[in-house]
Parts: C-alpha cells; sequence; structure tokens
C-alpha cells in the first residue's frame, strides 16, 4: 500500500475512495461465488484498516492546509509588520542623515575657517620675515657704510700723524740747525700748552664717554669720537716728545 501522508489532500482523498470502491466492489464478488469464503474476516479487517488508514491521511493532509494557511497569514502578518516598520523608520532616518549632513557641512566650514586663518598666518609669517630680513640687509648696509667711513677716517688720521712726525722732524731739524733758544723756549711752551688743552679735552672725552658707557654700548659714532681721542693723545704725546727734543737741543746748544 501507497503511503498517503505525502500526498495532498485532495489527492489522499480521492485515493482513499478509490481503494474504498475496489474493496467493496471485491466484497461484492466474493459474496456472490466466490471460492475462498473462509478469506472473507481477512478482507474486512484489511478493509477496516484501510479505511482507518484514509481516514488517518485525510486529518492529516487537513491539518498540513490548515497549517500552511496559518503560516501564510503569519508571513502576510510578517510582511504587513515590516512594512509599516520601514514606512515609519524611512522619516526617523531621513531626519537621522540631514542631522550628519548638517553636522558635516558644520565641519566642512569649520575646517575650511582654520585653513583660511592658517593661511592667513602663514603669509603675515613670511611677510614679518621678509620684512625682518630687508630691515637686516639695511642695517649691515648701514654698517658696512659706517665701517668704510671709519676706515677713512682712521686712514686720515695715520695721514695727519704721519705729517705731525714730519712736521716735527722738520722742526727738530731746524732748531738744531737755528739753536736759537727763543724759537726752542716758544716751541716748547706752545707745545706744553697745546699738550695740557689736548690731555684736558680727552680727560673730559673720556670722562664722557665713561658715563655714556656706564648707560648703553657704544655705537659706532662713540667709537669714532674714542678713535679720534686716541688720535689726540697720540698727537699729545708726539708733542710732548717734541718738547722734550726741543729742549734737550736747547741744552746742547747751550
Amino acid at each position: 500500500m501507497r503511503d498517503l501522508g505525502s500526498v495532498q489532500p485532495y489527492e489522499a482523498k480521492e485515493k482513499v475512495q478509490a481503494e474504498v470502491s475496489k474493496f467493496l466492489l471485491a466484497k461484492k464478488q466474493a459474496a456472490q461465488g466466490s471460492t475462498l469464503p473462509l478469506q472473507q474476516p481477512l478482507a474486512d479487517a484489511q478493509s477496516e484498516g484501510l479505511l482507518a488508514t484514509g481516514k488517518a491521511a485525510a486529518e492529516q493532509a487537513a491539518g498540513q492546509q490548515e497549517l500552511a494557511q496559518l503560516k501564510a497569514e503569519v508571513a502576510a502578518r510578517k510582511a504587513e509588520a515590516l512594512a509599516a516598520a520601514t514606512h515609519q523608520a524611512i522619516p526617523a532616518a531621513r531626519q537621522e542623515q540631514s542631522a550628519e549632513v548638517r553636522k558635516l557641512k558644520e565641519e566642512l566650514r569649520a575646517e575650511a575657517m582654520q585653513t583660511a586663518i592658517r593661511q592667513a598666518q602663514e603669509q603675515e609669517l613670511q611677510q614679518l620675515k621678509a620684512e625682518l630680513a630687508a630691515r637686516q640687509a639695511h642695517s649691515k648696509t648701514e654698517q658696512e657704510a659706517q665701517a668704510k667711513q671709519t676706515d677713512r677716517h682712521s686712514a686720515a688720521e695715520a695721514q695727519q700723524v704721519a705729517e705731525l712726525k714730519a712736521e716735527l722732524a722738520a722742526q727738530e731739524a731746524e732748531a738744531a740747525q737755528a739753536h736759537q733758544a727763543e724759537q726752542l723756549a716758544e716751541a716748547k711752551q706752545l707745545a706744553a700748552e697745546e699738550a695740557t688743552r689736548q690731555k684736558q679735552e680727552l680727560a673730559q672725552l673720556t670722562a664722557e664717554l665713561a658715563a655714556q658707557q656706564e648707560q648703553q654700548q657704544l655705537t659706532e659714532a662713540e667709537q669714532a669720537a674714542a678713535a679720534h681721542a686716541n688720535f689726540a693723545l697720540q698727537k699729545a704725546e708726539l708733542q710732548s716728545q717734541l718738547a722734550a727734543q726741543l729742549a734737550q737741543a736747547k741744552q746742547l746748544a747751550a
């Protein structure tokens, strides 16, 4: 016998009816003249078993059909619930996306402002560096010019010293040859007065420079003044030497 539980409900019902019809036909034929009267109880039992089996198969098929319907209803309700949830979630998702877009726009705006600020600061820094470089170049040029001027003053002062030495040498020679006491005395007096005056000026200038050094460092102009003072001191020393030599020449002439 075939398994009736694996077929659809309408197929199981038809097969049960066909089996029942076959059994009833066989039973009728056996009642009319069958040569096997002893098999009648067994046939009845088989017929009852077939009826019970068919009924059970029909009930099982009906239960399966009802279960399928229930599953379909559950799936439909789930689909409806999912559609409703999706419909409700769309505005919330859009709102969340809008908030995220606004946040991204604000971040981009803030980043753009920071970039602009950094660029402005960098530009200002470059401008300050350029101004500093220009000032340094100008200061270097001025220092070089002052150094050249100081060198020219030093050269001129050295030339004056050389000329003064030559003049003193000539005066010494003239004094030695002339043997004139008055000229020697006058020259000595003049040299002494000039030396005294220059020493006084040098002392005053030295005091002023010392006072200025206590307040600030010497500038290029002050250094030039100090060089001039040194030149004056050298000049005074040379004149003193000249006076001494003149005095010695006077003594020799006497």
